[in-house]
C-alpha cells in the first residue's frame, strides 16, 4: 500500500492519520495503545544521539547514534534501534534534520535543498547563491561542521557589508542580519572568519542591525507596487508614486502596516525639482493596524519612472530627514528603497548611515 505523508508544522500525518509530533526535548507517537513521548539526548549541533522513552515500568533506548562531522552515521559500534518509538521519527538524526530514504538516497532534508552526507555538499546549489559569492554554492557551513550548523539549507547569516558580502558570523543562530559600514571592522570580521573564529555582536561598533526576514521581505514588496500602476493615484504607468509605511511589533510579533500610496505628478511629467511625498503614519487600512502595534521604524519608495530626460531620486532627501526629526514614530532606523538603484538607503534623522543591495535585503534569510 502506497503511504502518502503530509506535514503542518511540527505535526506529521500518515496517510491522514496524525503519528508524530515533535517537541523540544523529543517527540510524540502514535502506537496501538495511543500516544507516548520520547526523549532524546542532543549533542551540541543538534544531532539526535541518543532517544530513550519510559516502557514498561523501565527506561528504554529507542535509538542510539553516532556520526562523522559532516554527517555520516558510524557503523560498527553503538548502533542500537529497537522496534519502540515511530518509524518515521527515528528518520530525525544529523541536525534533528529528516533523513529521506527513498530509493536509498540518503538525503537530509534542510527544507530550501537536500544534503548528502555521504559527499559533505548539498545536493543542489544555494538558491542565494548569488549573495554570497565568496563561497561555493553546493559548500556545507562554509566547510566546518564542527563549528556550524545550517538551519533551513540556505545562506548563513550575521555579519554583511554594504555590498551585501556575508563577511562572517557571531556563531549563534539567532537569525539576526547585521550591516558593518566601517571597513576596518569588515576587514577584522573577515579575517576572524578565515580563521575559523567568531565575532561577537558587542565587539562591533558600526553594526547596523536590519528587520527581521519577514518584516524585509513585507517592506520590499512595497517596490513591486510602486512600478504597478495605481489609477487611485494619478500613476496610470506605474513607477511615479511612492509605496511604504511602518514596522514594528504587535504581542511580540514582527508587523508591517503599509501607508497609503502617495500622489503622481500630473500627467506624470517629470519638471526640474520634482518631488513626490508620502506620510508613511497613515496606513492604508486602519483596520489592519494592531491595536498593541509600537512603531520601530518606517519605509517607502523612490520610485522608478522618468519622463523629459529626468528621473526621481533615489538616495535619501532632505525632506526625508526632516520628516523624521518632526513626525516620524519610533526609534530605529528608516529606509528607502531606491525602486531604480536597486539600493537600499538606511538613515537616521542625522543621514544616510548605510546602503545595502535590494536584492539581499529582501532574501537572506527568505
Amino acid at each position: 500500500m502506497k503511504s502518502t505523508t503530509d506535514y503542518q508544522n511540527n505535526f506529521q500525518y500518515e496517510n491522514g492519520v496524525l503519528q508524530f509530533i515533535a517537541q523540544p526535548e523529543g517527540y510524540i507517537y502514535k502506537d496501538a495503545t495511543g500516544y507516548r513521548y520520547v526523549y532524546q539526548y542532543k549533542d551540541h549541533l543538534g544531532n539526535n544521539r541518543l532517544s530513550f522513552m519510559r516502557n514498561t515500568g523501565t527506561t528504554a533506548i529507542v535509538k542510539e547514534t553516532n556520526y562523522y562531522p559532516f554527517g555520516l552515521t558510524q557503523k560498527g559500534y553503538n548502533n542500537l534501534t529497537t522496534s519502540l518509538g515511530s518509524a518515521g521519527a527515528k528518520k530525525y538524526q544529523y541536525n534533528g534534520k529528516e533523513l529521506q530514504d527513498d530509493y536509498g538516497l540518503d538525503l537530509y532534508d534542510y527544507g530550501a535543498r537536500f544534503y548528502d552526507a555521504g559527499l559533505g555538499r548539498w545536493f543542489v546549489p544555494d538558491p542565494m547563491a548569488e549573495v554570497s559569492r565568496r563561497w561555493s554554492p553546493y559548500g556545507y557551513t562554509l566547510d566546518n561542521p564542527v563549528r556550524f550548523i545550517d538551519v533551513d539549507g540556505m545562506i548563513p547569516g550575521d555579519y554583511y557589508d554594504q555590498n551585501g558580502n556575508k563577511i562572517g558570523t557571531d556563531g549563534r543562530n539567532d537569525k539576526k542580519v547585521y550591516v558593518v559600514t566601517n571597513q576596518e571592522e569588515v576587514n577584522k570580521i573577515s579575517k576572524t572568519n578565515s580563521s575559523g573564529g567568531t565575532t561577537q555582536a558587542n565587539e562591533v561598533i558600526s553594526k547596523i542591525l536590519l528587520p527581521s526576514a519577514s518584516v524585509r521581505s513585507k517592506m520590499s514588496q512595497s517596490v513591486d507596487r510602486s512600478n504597478s500602476p495605481n489609477i487611485s493615484v494619478g500613476d496610470t504607468k506605474g513607477g511615479f508614486h511612492e509605496e511604504g509605511g511602518t514596522y514594528g511589533k504587535a504581542d511580540g510579533k514582527d508587523v508591517v502596516v503599509n501607508a497609503k500610496p502617495g500622489l503622481a505628478p500630473p500627467n506624470m511629467q517629470l519638471k526640474i525639482g520634482q518631488k513626490l511625498s508620502i506620510n508613511t503614519l497613515i496606513p492604508a487600512d486602519p483596520k489592519s493596524v494592531p491595536k498593541d502595534y509600537v512603531v520601530t521604524g518606517t519605509f517607502h519608495v523612490h520610485p522608478s519612472g522618468h519622463s523629459n530626460g529626468m528621473a526621481f531620486v533615489q538616495k535619501v532627501s532632505q525632506g526625508d530627514i526632516n520628516f523624521v526629526k518632526k513626525l516620524a514614530a519610533g526609534k530605529g532606523y528608516q529606509f528607502v528603497l531606491g525602486a531604480r538603484s536597486k539600493e537600499v538607503y538606511i538613515y537616521t534623522s542625522k543621514g544616510t548611515v548605510a546602503t545595502f543591495p535590494l536584492s539581499a535585503f529582501k532574501n537572506i534569510g527568505n
